[in-house]
């Protein structure tokens, strides 16, 4: 319900949810998988962005399933927050971005514009797309990754023509904002660390 009212434009601004049990999402993400909607997007033009207080509670969620090739730009637990996402495990993970639309891909949060703070992901994400800023907490993030892990393992192989650009990294792919009107923004990433094995090929640029 939560990600349909975000994806429908109600951002839940200073609202706050807390995480009351572990969620399993799927028990086997390799065998025949549910796929997650993510919590916001792009819908009918415009973008869906949870701003509330999200807390996990130190509870898990299991079994993340998503698939880009359904052409989601925005891709994670989480496709675009300004809010606040923290206390949370996403674990036995399974991103896939292979869609030519997708830019922003994690298993937390694609698009962080608010705060993420101790949370952990694991699992795996592959792409094999050009243009992607990939990361296991978030793809790209223009505020703050605060105490957060990430075991999860990174494989990309996009990068196929010269002129492409492939942002790749454990916690985050990309920080920062593309637009130079931002310069003045305050990016952070602290105390966080990344184990999990990253690994990427291709012919074009890869940062």
């Amino acid at each position: 319900r939560l990600a349909n009212m975000v994806n429908s434009g109600y951002s839940y601004s200073g609202m706050y949810f807390r995480l009351e049990a572990d969620i399993v999402l799927n028990d086997d993400v390799d065998d025949e998988p549910t796929e997650w909607n993510p919590i916001g997007g792009i819908y009918n033009g415009a973008i869906c962005s949870f701003g509330g207080n999200f807390d996990g509670n130190g509870h898990t969620i299991s079994g993340l399933y998503i698939n880009s090739n359904s052409n989601r730009s925005l891709v994670g637990l989480f496709a675009v927050s300004h809010g606040t996402i923290s206390n949370l495990k996403v674990t036995d993970s399974k991103v896939v971005s292979g869609a030519s639309s997708s830019e922003y891909v994690a298993i937390i949060c694609g698009d962080n514009d608010g705060i993420i703070t101790d949370c952990q992901a694991s699992g795996r994400l592959t792409s094999s797309m050009d243009r992607d800023k990939f990361g296991a907490i978030c793809g790209s993030n223009s505020n703050k990754v605060v105490n957060c892990t990430n075991k999860a393992e990174l494989y990309i192989s996009g990068g196929s023509y010269a002129e492409s650009k492939e942002y790749v990294g454990g916690i985050c792919g990309y920080l920062g904002r593309d637009a130079s009107s931002h310069d003045d923004w305050d990016f952070r990433i602290e105390n966080s660390i990344n184990t999990g094995d990253v690994t990427a090929t291709g012919s074009g640029n890869m940062y």
